[in-house]
Order: structure tokens, then C-alpha cells, then sequence
């Protein structure tokens, strides 16, 4: 038999049947394998490599896609299969997984069509092979990875390593765990064989359910010493209740449920609908043969013959019959010892509890005197339930026989009643039908839900308040589930600021009437915010001031300042976001206007006029961080000083207007010289200082200089002039010729003085 995974509890009955010889006594040879990483239990049985195998309900996916399995005994009657991710986030859902790694262990069809129910599709995960450990979660190789319920939480606790469980339940996907399977060929061929084995398996599970901490003990000794006894002792609670053989016999497998399995399976398009179950379930053996009984009676055995049949079978019949009182008596006694475990709990409730049969209480427990005001005998003796309101008196007992009779009623709604002392109470009633003490009764749980009524009818009065004062306000009011960003309530302002009706607004996501920016920022800061809210780190007194633009009906967009602050819901107990919104259009106009203002200042004392290149001002700031940033990466900065020659004769010859236009030409010329991050600034008259910031070789201020006297060997074409312009320059680099702005720019200016000696040689200062 193969397992499909590593040993532990959850394949004890095997482990029993085998080591207590229960395999042996049934003439089997039994060899229990241990699953290992990339096994495929199916594939192993399907191969001849084992003859059983245990698998869960994509059994019945394996049988669709044309492999004949049988399954022949569920053991768990609910799939201990979830999913574990890494626990990021507080807020985080499995639709967080999408883009990360996880490990499914083959034939978890379950968990892919819990996948698709939740929209998630199988696409946008990367699958990886599944390692058969929690380690890979835990070091972060995997940001989630298939696992039981019974098993990998163990670990992750020991390790105090915070974890999110998701479980297909919780959709509704409520599937057979562990499933003894064979192939159709070996039960066609071996049925014997087959039955002794899932017979004997199944004496196996009852032993090792009535005796756990024997059968930790054999698993220990028998098949892996390294398992933690209290490792085992947490899967025999958690199995518990996922097995439920105090309620459902173990092995048990229900046709309808598989059907609902299936069906489930169709609706996620994963098979075709009403595929049929035929073969798939085992039946298992069938009644008594009883055709001996006929051949000894007619055959040729004689009289003698005919009487010792008679005699064997009366004795059956007999046995049956005796065997028969006996179980009637057991289950009397059961019912009696039932019944009396019911009483012994009603009593016990906090809620109180009566039965009615007919239109007459039959039994009331100590919570429901306390409830009312009377006594058990007066409850008892009340022939039209006299402790009911009477305005519900004959609806709630006209129910109660309806449902007696078999007829459809509600199971919960609520009453008025009155008190002994004539106050008025409102409880909520849930109602069922059952029997007790041979008869059907109606059994009811009532709860008192007076103070939550009167809750309910002050929240309406604050609710009307409400809307009178946010009706007739200029401001938006508005509120907004926080979990789903759906708003619950807007106010008729709403037309004025956008023109749109507050029925458009209703039940939408607040976050589709943003401007896209303001969409993408709020989405980013929103989910921040609940969560500090949730953590018990914001309050309703924290408020949240945001400028967000909005979308108007006419497709134009208007600016709005938001206030909100996040308050709990009484009556949904969900977090919901209060917030009012106003016009500020005319304010961020002026703002602006302002800062518009400010940017042409800072450009006018920033700027050259003439050449529009940085002056003198901001060549010094921006050299100082070029310096700082050298200092600490340990690279040089490079500074030029440059000027025309013979430009006093431009302006003497031709006028200041053409001396203008040399200087604007100049400035444009030297922009082409340098890189984007190289600055050229003009100081003064025809005298420029080029910064190039982060330089590595001090030929780097040589190609600088050789690239801008071939842009002014073109002449300069000023009106109708044609001038011949050339230029002389320094060169200075830190921290070389100075440590600071001012003594690398005196080095350039030095170096320039001797170039412009030097210039009838053809040489320059660089």
C-alpha cells in the first residue's frame, strides 16, 4: 500500500491493522511505503508498484479522465487540505498569492477549484514541486505551499513563525479527505483479496481511534523514530474532527455527496456534468450467500438431511431474533440515556430553552424562568402561552403546530413577550422540530435581544439626525464601507460638486470617481491606514486630511480636500470610513497662481537674463553638492573659466546689440560642448565657469576644451555679419588645485591668464 505521504498519524489504522496482524489474520502480506517528494499515488498503483493507495476526492477527477480507481473507504470525512502562506500582511487574502511561489502536492484538485472559486487563476501562481516539508515556508524558499490541517501548523507554531491558513471550507467546498483507492483491474480480478484488505484496514482504524498513545508508541518503534510523541498526540486531536467516527461510521462513503463532489467539480468546468459514479464506488460484500441453504434443503441429501438444514436455520432465525431484543433494548436504553444527557445540557444553557407540544409547554429549563419571571409549575400550567405578548400569542403557537405536522415554518424570528412583572421584553426565537419522549415537539432557543433593540431604534433616531444636518450641508458627507471601498451613504451635495445624483454614487467604489493620480495614491495610503486603525494604532478621534481630484459628470475634473476618520459599525460591527469632501478648486487656483509666482522669482535671481544659463549664485550651489559627493565617492570635479577674446572690439565696432547676440550664441554653443550633468554658467560680461561634476581622468577637462574650440571655429552669423570668435580657457580639478569652489575657480582663473599669454602659440591653460 502506498502512502501519499511522510509517516505519521494520519495513516495510524494502516499502521495498526498491519502491526497487531490484523493483515495477517486475513491471509495478507501487507508492506505499508512511505510517500516521498514527487510521488503520485495514483501513477504508483496505476504502474503495479502498489496495489492500494490513499487519496482524496481528485479520485474522482482520475476516474473522469478515463483511469478506472475505485475507492473503497473514506476515512476522513472532511478534507483536512488547506492552504499555508507566509503571513505578510494582516489584511492579506489568498488573492495576494498571485505572482508568488507555491507548492502543491499532486492530485490537490480541491485547492485549484478553490482557486477558481475565489477568481484566482492557476496562471498567475508558480507552481513549484512540493517538498514534503514545511522548512521551505519557513526559510522563505516558498511564499505558500499545500498542507493538512492535522500536520504542517505544528511545526510553524513550534517555530512561532505567524502563518495565514485558507481553507476550501470556507467557500463551501467541503470535500472527503483520505480515501482508501485500488484499480479496477485488481478488484475485478482479486475481489476477495480486496475485500480482506479494506475489511481488515478498517479494524485497523477503529483500533487505533480507541487507542491512540498505543499506536504512537508502534509508529515510533516501527516506522520513524524521530517523530515527536506530542507531534502526534496534536494530530490525534485535530483528526478528531475531521474523521467523526463518534458520528459517522468510519469508512462510510455517501453516493450523494460524491454526487455534490462532482457536481461541484462540473460548475468549476473541471468535468462534464452528471458523469456518471458508476464503478467508482465500491459496494463492498454483498448479503449472505444463502444458496447452500437451498441445495441442502432440495438436493438429494435426504430426510436427514432436509432436518439438519431446518435445525441450523431455526437456530439462525433464533439467534437473529434474540440478537434483535437485545439491540432494541440497547437502543431504549440509548435513547433514555440521551434524553437524559439533553435535559442535563438544556439546563445547563444560558439561553433559555422550552418545548411545545401542541400549544402546551412540555418542558422549560431554569434559564427560561429567569428569562420570563415564572416559576417552572406556572410556565407549565399555562394552557395558551400567557407570557407572550399577545400581539404574537397565536402566531408563535399556530407555528409551532404547523411545524409539528410536518409543514415548513421559520426557523428564527422574534417575539415580543411580558414579564412577571409586566415589563416588556423583545427575544429572538430559533425554532426547530425534534422528538422527546416519543412524541414530535416544537424546541426553542430564546435569547433576550431587548437592549439590542432599543440600540437599533437610537441608531435610526441618530440616523435621521444625521441626514438632516448632512442633507442640508454644502460640504459632501459620505460613508464608505473600509474593507471593500463600496459607499454605503452620500449626501445630495454630491450634484452641486460634481453633478451627479447620489443614487450614481450608492454602492459603488468610492475610488472609481477619482482622477487617476489621486486614484493610485489613495489605493497605495488606504490600505496603510485600515490596518493601523485595526491594529488599535488609529483611533476615531485620528483624522485624515487628504487633496484629491475628482471626476465631474461632465468629464472635467474639480479638487477636493477630504476629512475622514474610521469608526466601527454597531450594528454590522465592520469598519466604515466617515468622511466629508469640499470644493477647493479656487483655492489650489491661488496656490497655484503663487506658486508660479515663486518658480519665476527663484529662476530670476537663479538665472542669467540675458543667456538664460545659470549665474554665478547657482553655479555655487550646485558645485558644493558636486564637492560632497565627490568627496565621499572619492572621484574628481573639473572647473573651466572661460571668455571671449577681443570682445570689447565686437562692441566697439558693431554696437552692444550684436554683442548681445555674441554672447547668447556663445552660451548656446558651450551647452553642446558638455553632458547633461555638466553645468556652464555665465559670471559676468563675455566670462563664463563650466562645472563637470564626477570626472575620473584629467583628460577629461582636455576633450572639453578641444570639442568647444571646434564648435566657435565656425564663425558666428549675427544680421549680416560673419564674426570670427575664438575663446580661452582655465582648467581646475579637485582636490588637485583647491579643496572649495572659490579656490578652484582662482586655479581656472590662473590657468586662463596663462593661456591667454600663451594664445599666440596656439596653446591653452588646460
Amino acid at each position: 500500500m502506498q502512502l501519499k505521504w511522510s509517516h505519521s498519524f494520519q495513516f495510524a489504522g494502516y499502521y495498526a491493522a498491519e502491526a497487531l496482524g490484523y493483515y495477517r489474520d486475513a491471509g495478507l502480506d501487507v508492506t505499508v511505503v512511505e510517500g516521498t517528494p514527487g510521488i503520485d499515488v495514483v501513477e504508483s498503483v496505476f504502474a503495479g508498484n502498489a496495489d492500494f493507495g490513499i487519496g482524496n476526492s481528485g479520485l474522482l477527477l482520475e476516474r473522469y479522465r478515463g483511469r478506472p480507481v475505485v475507492a473503497l473507504a473514506t476515512i476522513f470525512q472532511h478534507s483536512p487540505l488547506v492552504l499555508i502562506a507566509r503571513a505578510d500582511d494582516p489584511l492579506q487574502s489568498i488573492h495576494d498569492l498571485a505572482g508568488k511561489s507555491v507548492m502543491i502536492e499532486p492530485h490537490s484538485e480541491e485547492l485549484l477549484a478553490y482557486f477558481r472559486q475565489e477568481g484566482l487563476d492557476r496562471s498567475r501562481l508558480r507552481l513549484v514541486e512540493h517538498g514534503f516539508s514545511e522548512r521551505a515556508l519557513i526559510d522563505g524558499t516558498v511564499d505558500a505551499m499545500s498542507a493538512y490541517a492535522s500536520h504542517e501548523p505544528y511545526f510553524l507554531d513550534q517555530v512561532a513563525e505567524p502563518y495565514q491558513l485558507y481553507s476550501p471550507r470556507s467557500v463551501g467546498i467541503d470535500f472527503y479527505g483520505d480515501t482508501l483507492f485500488t484499480s479496477g483491474r485488481l478488484l475485478d480480478s482479486q475481489p476477495a483479496m480486496v475485500q480482506a484488505f479494506v475489511d481488515a484496514s478498517l479494524h485497523g482504524w477503529r483500533y487505533a481511534l480507541a487507542h491512540p498513545q498505543e499506536i504512537i508508541t508502534i509508529i515510533q518503534q516501527r516506522y520513524d523514530m524521530t517523530l515527536d510523541p506530542d507531534f502526534l498526540r496534536f494530530q490525534v486531536e485535530r483528526m478528531k474532527g475531521l474523521i467523526q467516527a463518534d458520528l459517522v461510521e468510519i469508512g462510510y462513503m455517501n453516493p450523494g455527496r460524491w454526487r455534490h463532489i462532482a457536481d461541484v467539480y462540473s460548475d468549476l468546468g473541471m468535468m462534464d456534468r452528471d458523469f456518471p459514479l458508476n464503478g467508482f464506488l465500491y459496494r463492498g460484500r454483498d448479503d449472505p450467500d444463502l444458496r447452500w441453504l437451498y441445495l441442502s434443503l432440495f438436493g438429494a441429501v435426504g430426510l436427514a438431511g432436509v432436518l439438519f438444514t431446518l435445525t441450523m436455520l431455526f437456530a439462525r432465525v433464533s439467534q437473529r431474533a434474540r440478537s434483535n431484543l437485545v439491540a432494541a433494548r440497547r437502543a431504549e436504553a440509548a435513547r433514555a440515556e440521551s434524553e437524559g444527557r439533553l435535559k442535563t445540557l438544556m439546563e445547563m444553557a444560558s439561553a433559555g430553552i422550552c418545548m411545545l407540544q401542541g400549544r402546551r409547554l412540555v418542558f422549560v429549563n431554569v434559564a427560561m424562568t429567569q428569562l420570563t419571571g415564572y416559576q417552572r409549575d406556572e410556565l407549565l400550567a399555562m394552557s395558551a402561552l400567557e407570557f407572550v405578548d399577545p400581539d404574537y400569542r397565536e402566531s408563535i403557537a399556530r407555528r409551532a403546530e404547523s411545524r409539528q405536522q410536518g409543514c415548513s415554518e421559520p426557523s428564527q424570528y422574534e417575539i415580543k413577550v411580558q414579564t412577571k412583572d409586566g415589563e416588556a421584553r423583545w427575544i429572538d426565537v430559533t425554532a426547530a422540530l425534534t422528538t422527546y419522549q416519543g412524541c414530535k415537539v416544537s424546541i426553542a432557543t430564546l435569547y433576550d435581544v431587548t437592549d439590542r433593540k432599543r440600540a437599533e431604534e437610537s441608531l435610526r433616531e441618530s440616523e435621521q439626525q444625521f441626514r438632516f444636518i448632512t442633507e442640508n450641508m454644502h460640504d459632501v458627507i459620505w460613508v464608505m464601507d473600509a474593507f471593500s471601498g463600496r459607499l454605503n451613504y452620500v449626501s445630495p451635495s454630491i450634484r452641486l460638486l460634481l453633478g451627479f445624483e447620489p443614487k450614481h454614487y450608492t454602492q459603488t467604489s468610492f475610488e472609481q470617481w477619482l482622477a487617476p493620480e489621486s486614484r493610485t495614491r489613495i489605493q497605495a495610503l488606504h490600505p496603510q491606514r485600515l490596518r493601523a486603525f485595526l491594529n488599535g494604532e488609529a483611533n476615531a478621534d485620528t483624522v485624515y486630511r487628504d487633496e484629491i481630484e475628482h471626476m465631474r459628470i461632465d468629464g472635467s475634473t474639480v479638487w477636493c480636500e477630504v476629512v475622514a476618520s474610521f469608526r466601527e459599525n454597531p450594528l454590522s460591527e465592520r469598519a466604515e470610513l466617515y468622511g466629508v469632501t469640499r470644493d477647493i478648486s479656487k483655492r489650489r487656483a491661488f496656490e497655484e497662481d503663487l506658486r508660479r509666482a515663486n518658480a519665476k522669482l527663484k529662476t530670476m535671481a537663479t538665472t542669467d537674463a540675458l543667456t538664460g544659463l545659470p549665474n554665478r549664485r547657482l553655479l555655487y550651489e550646485v558645485a558644493e553638492h558636486a564637492l560632497v559627493s565627490a568627496r565621499r565617492k572619492r572621484t574628481w570635479v573639473g572647473i573651466m573659466s572661460l571668455d571671449l577674446d577681443r570682445f570689447k572690439k565686437i562692441n566697439d565696432s558693431h554696437g552692444h546689440v550684436v554683442g548681445d547676440q555674441v554672447l547668447i550664441e556663445t552660451a548656446r554653443r558651450l551647452s553642446c560642448a558638455l553632458r547633461e550633468a555638466d553645468m556652464v554658467s555665465r559670471f559676468g560680461g563675455d566670462e563664463f565657469v563650466i562645472l563637470l561634476p564626477d570626472i575620473s581622468h584629467e583628460e577629461d577637462l582636455s576633450l572639453v576644451g578641444r570639442k568647444i574650440d571646434r564648435l566657435f571655429a565656425e564663425p558666428f552669423a549675427i544680421d549680416d555679419l560673419q564674426l570670427e570668435v575664438s575663446v580661452s580657457i582655465g582648467g581646475a580639478i579637485y582636490p588637485r588645485d583647491g579643496n572649495d569652489t572659490d579656490q578652484l575657480i582662482k586655479s581656472s582663473d590662473r590657468a586662463l591668464y596663462i593661456s591667454k599669454k600663451r594664445k599666440g602659440k596656439g596653446s591653452t591653460g588646460l
